[in-house]
């Protein structure tokens, strides 16, 4: 059933979450360093079957010339 009349009008219904977080130090004037997180939350309405979630993070170094 439908929750609102646009969900009838919606080529695939499905809920996607993705929310980010991260943070940047300036190490010295040429390089910083990154620290980023991700999550991913997808889940169809429909089937079930691919519905996923995923903690992504990543550290990083970055230098300027």
């Amino acid at each position: 059933m439908a929750q609102a009349p646009t969900e009838l009008l919606s080529s695939y219904p499905l809920e996607l979450f993705v929310p980010q977080a991260g943070l940047t130090v300036k190490l010295t004037e040429n390089i910083d360093w990154n620290a980023y997180w991700e999550y991913y939350d997808y889940r169809e309405k429909f089937l079930r079957n691919q519905n996923y979630t995923a903690h992504n993070g990543y550290l990083s170094l970055r230098f300027r010339f």
